[in-house]
């Protein structure tokens, strides 16, 4: 009875409700607090793969952390390069065509060294396409996370970053365990497996089709952490906490246990 991929507006509404925020005012401010949100998550993931586990190479893992948040969030696509060469005439008819980037046909004399085509940047979330004689013949969406903080998209993929990000994080903290995978271990961790069951159960309402991909990236990362403590039948003790874990997730996902 309710939209699959509603969890994102859910939250922001609730956000809204609490602090009594109109609806225009709670809109921007869920995108910027989205964007807050996901370069945390990437930094924090960035900085505790480049730290490794000794800790030793802090100041190096705070420019790694920067960096991978500005690639992820800042630098996703590369197409604006072709926007400039297309904007000071680079390229013939023949180059452009074969390119087939749907909009890019002939290109033109910018006045400024930037593009001033109208709306250019758009069509960086155009470039897999068939365009014969002018027309489209397919549609193929290539969004990315600055395209729609440009646009002001708050769109269901949007607002799941945070939440996939921190499935990631989920993941990599699995992997940083010291140890082995035991009843003792379980009995010590089952706030990590209620948290991870309940940011991967929460992709499933916010943006479905990420549940299966960081289930599955979760599911890995078991697999080498079990595997890499050389304990006797750990296929079977990871199968057997997987299969509970992705339960749990799609229980959350499926039966509204993350609703008010």
């Amino acid at each position: 009875p309710i939209n699959y991929y509603y969890f994102g507006y859910l939250i922001w509404a609730v956000f809204a409700k609490v602090v009594g925020a109109t609806t225009g005012i709670a809109y921007n401010l869920a995108l910027a607090l989205t964007l807050g949100l996901a370069a945390s998550g990437v930094f924090g993931i960035v900085f505790n793969l480049a730290q490794g586990n000794g800790g030793r190479l802090r100041d190096r893992a705070l420019t790694f952390g920067l960096l991978g948040a500005a690639f992820v969030l800042v630098l996703g696509n590369l197409e604006g390069i072709l926007e400039l060469a297309y904007a000071h005439g680079l390229g013939g008819d023949g180059f452009w065509g074969w390119l087939g980037i749907k909009g890019l046909a002939a290109p033109y004399f910018s006045h400024s060294w930037f593009p001033t085509d109208g709306w250019w940047w758009w069509k960086a979330t155009r470039v897999i396409d068939t365009v014969v004689n002018g027309l489209s013949r397919d549609y193929t969406i290539t969004e990315f996370p600055f395209f729609s903080f440009l646009l002001g998209d708050l769109h269901p993929h949007v607002s799941a970053l945070p939440l996939g990000l921190l499935s990631l994080g989920l993941s990599l903290e699995l992997l940083r365990q010291p140890r082995g995978l035991s009843s003792a271990w379980l009995a010590g961790n089952l706030g990590l497996l209620a948290a991870t069951a309940l940011a991967i159960g929460a992709l499933g309402f916010a943006n479905s089709w990420d549940l299966p991909t960081y289930a599955a990236l979760w599911l890995v990362c078991l697999a080498i952490w079990a595997y890499s403590a050389t304990q006797r039948w750990w296929w079977l003790r990871a199968a057997a906490l997987g299969g509970a874990r992705l339960a749990g997730a799609f229980w959350a996902s499926r039966d509204g246990a993350l609703t008010p």
